[in-house]
């Protein structure tokens, strides 16, 4: 029997350069807060009856024309006030039975328009005499994905609006570490890079990385766990991850083999049935690659900032500091930071508008995150998965980076994993 035909063209294989190759070396400033330039503005007129103008640039030439737009606009409305105030005493000399309350009905909505046309003329003409407010024009980069249905356009909008709302249901308990009588935050951090480690040489999808973290985190919220049950409390969270993500899992008995025969088979099965009863079946977590990708359209899916900021998306794994930073916002840290340790240093509207977060929401996250990469290492596991060609040594170039920036702290070098 022949094979089968390749459907299509035959793949290539490219090969990426490493990430000092393409990106100049030259040190950049610590991070400060700054404002980007108002380039494309809309001008928003707010009062009375006045039209509203979106997308339009304000400048000295069609300002009048503004102006007279709203003039015309606001005798428009008193010439048909007084058309239905000519109509309405002509009805009263037909019909004699007309009350003169209806009269001093229509005289008072003929007041009230006419007041309201002057206020709306007044109001516009002191927002332009004084000066205009304006906000930063973003592009719709949707519009371009109607013709492709995996982009699903029609409905992005809402898809996202529905995953932030059931992030704040998927949250951890911050501070659950308080009511855990054998545990300790570093050996938290120390299962989270074991965790890593099992999940790169399963080489399972990122988001059930990210799922069976959330899973741990939000099993601890609730549940008391001794220190010899913790690692079969990962392992097993990990399995439930990955039968809810991959499309093809690992079986039960890899597990069982990288956790070093610590666990059965039945322990686990067990296991699984009790963190699924304990979160109630609740594994909807929009994982923080969902936001990123998102970002990611708003910056022309720039592949060395969106690869380093997968790297530091997974550092903030290992930090508990960050179990309160929902996913969204975290994934728009990771990739602000990674844009602006490659020099793309503009956080502009079309990022501010994808990823709902501001410069200056961002800036305490950023900073908490520049101090975990200032401190010496006390796990390896994502730096030195991150050290790789695949990823285009993103962690070796960012920890250059902050050698270079933050000098005051000793950092480890990096020389072991070039």
């Amino acid at each position: 029997m022949a094979p089968p035909k390749q459907i299509g063209p035959p793949q290539r294989t490219i090969k990426r350069p490493a990430l000092s190759d393409v990106i100049p070396t030259k040190p950049l400033a610590p991070i400060t807060l700054r404002h980007p330039p108002n380039k494309n503005v809309t001008t928003t007129v707010v009062g009375g009856t006045a039209a509203v103008y979106t997308r339009r640039r304000v400048t000295r030439e069609n300002l009048g024309a503004i102006e007279n737009h709203h003039h015309h606009h606001s005798q428009t409305l008193i010439t048909r006030e007084e058309k239905a105030v000519s109509n309405n005493r002509q009805q009263e000399r037909v019909n004699k039975n007309v009350s003169t309350t209806s009269v001093a009905v229509a005289a008072s909505n003929v007041t009230r328009t006419v007041a309201a046309s002057t206020t709306s003329t007044t109001t516009t003409s002191s927002h332009h005499s004084k000066r205009i407010k304006v906000q930063e024009e973003w592009e719709d980069l949707d519009k371009n994905d109607v013709n492709d249905p995996l982009m699903v356009s029609e409905y992005v909008v809402e898809i996202f609006e529905y995953l932030h709302e059931l992030e704040k249901e998927t949250m951890p308990n911050p501070n659950y570490m308080e009511f855990q009588k054998e545990l300790q935050w570093k050996m938290r951090l120390i299962l989270v890079d074991w965790l890593v480690e099992i999940h790169n040489k399963l080489r399972l999808l990122p988001e059930t990385l990210f799922l069976t973290v959330n899973i741990v985190d939000r099993f601890l919220s609730v549940r008391v766990v001794s220190l010899v049950k913790l690692q079969l409390v990962g392992i097993t969270s990990m399995f439930i991850a990955a039968k809810y993500e991959e499309i093809c899992g690992p079986s039960i008995k890899n597990f069982i083999v990288l956790s070093d025969g610590g666990y059965s088979e039945a322990e686990m099965l067990k296991a699984e049935q009790y963190i699924l009863q304990t979160l109630d079946f609740k594994l909807s977590y929009p994982s923080p690659m969902n936001f990123l990708r998102r970002d990611s359209k708003a910056d022309n899916y720039e592949v060395n900032a969106r690869t380093i900021a997968k790297y530091l998306l997974e550092i903030m794994l290992l930090d508990h500091r960050f179990l309160a930073t929902p996913p969204s916002k975290a994934a728009a840290v990771a990739l602000y930071l990674a844009r602006y340790v490659i020099g793309n240093i503009e956080w502009h509207a079309n990022l501010v508008h994808y990823s709902t977060y501001t410069e200056e929401q961002l800036l305490p996250n950023i900073e908490l995150l520049i101090d975990h990469l200032k401190k010496p290492r006390k796990v390896e596991a994502v730096y030195r998965k991150y050290s790789a060609k695949r990823f285009i040594r993103a962690s070796v170039y960012v920890q250059e980076w902050i050698n270079r920036n933050y000098r005051d702290t000793t950092a480890t070098t990096t020389e072991n994993y070039r």
